[in-house]
């Protein structure tokens, strides 16, 4: 936004720019009143100090320094005010440590969504396979013509006849809390057999509905248990000093409506990193048994998951 002239004659009436406006008097004035305390009468502190400080704790409340730039990234200024935030030059201080820096200035406190639904729907695994010979000449046919070479050239290119994968869930469609509640309704919808009365029908039904509503009610509440214990072990790894909180909703009938798991673009890039973390160490069984595996956050599992969201 382009900062009004203060000696326009015309009223300022956009709420925007209004408030564009009252923003910058309160930050030259919060800036201002900084620049000139002076803790011992006669030394006033040392405002490029305090003004990377500040930019810092903006920038890690905003979840990166580049959230500071967003929209901006060739502004004149981009470069020095990233190189303030961070404290030093952008070739000493390299984005793979950004948060590992940031996080100890957080001010601000931390709200990791987590929409189940999402993450089941989500959760694929890589899985080899043999395909038939059928399969495998369109697969061979298909990736040579990609190519631009010839079947044969491609076998000796890879030497051999590739191993095939592809991308299984790991949660079946069927094993999935709507399917397996589906099913106990289908199972009741019929006509009610010799000596049952539809009412004993539509209670068997019912029943049949709440104890798997139920079931995954407590899959849903040790999984988001178990994120959530994650999430809090690599926030205080980070050195995250402000509260953190998994916001979820357990209850299967209402868990699609759940804020969306969190995307790297635009986003918070700590809520997210806190987020990718939880979700790859949490164990998938939790939401296909009704078993407790080990749930020891500081455990990692060897069998973590390979996930298709923030990425």
């Amino acid at each position: 936004m382009i900062r009004p002239d203060p000696h326009t004659a015309t009223p300022i009436t956009d709420p925007a720019r209004q408030r564009w406006d009252q923003l910058h008097r309160n930050a030259v004035g919060a800036l201002t009143e900084a620049a000139s305390f002076a803790p011992v009468p006669g030394e006033r502190i040392d405002f490029a100090e305090f003004l990377a400080a500040v930019l810092t704790a903006v920038a890690t409340n905003l979840g990166s320094v580049d959230r500071l730039v967003a929209g901006h990234a060739c502004s004149p200024g981009t470069t020095h005010l990233r190189a303030l935030a961070r404290g030093e030059s952008e070739l000493l201080s390299p984005r793979a440590d950004e948060l590992e820096w940031l996080a100890p200035h957080r001010t601000t406190a931390l709200v990791v969504p987590l929409n189940i639904p999402g993450i089941i729907e989500a959760a694929y695994e890589r899985e080899r396979y043999e395909p038939t010979p059928e399969q495998r000449q369109l697969l061979l046919q298909d990736r040579a013509e990609k190519l631009g070479v010839s079947i044969e050239d491609l076998l000796r290119r890879e030497d051999g006849e590739p191993i095939e994968n592809r991308w299984v869930r790991v949660i079946a469609e069927s094993d999935t809390f709507e399917a397996q509640r589906d099913a106990a309704w289908q199972h009741y919808d019929r006509e009610p057999a010799a000596g049952e009365t539809e009412d004993e029908l539509c209670a068997a039904q019912d029943r049949a509905e709440r104890e798997v509503s139920a079931r995954w009610e407590r899959r849903y509440q040790r999984y988001a248990a178990a994120f959530a214990a994650h999430a809090t072990v690599e926030a205080r790894r980070l050195g995250l000093a402000v509260p953190v909180t998994v916001e979820t909703m357990t209850v299967p009938e209402l868990a699609h409506i759940a804020a969306p798991n969190p995307e790297r673009r635009d986003g918070d890039a700590i809520v997210c990193h806190l987020w990718e973390y939880a979700r790859a160490i949490t164990p998938t069984a939790l939401l296909t048994g009704d078993e407790t595996p080990n749930l020891d956050p500081t455990v990692e599992p060897a069998d973590a998951q390979t996930w298709g969201n923030c990425s």
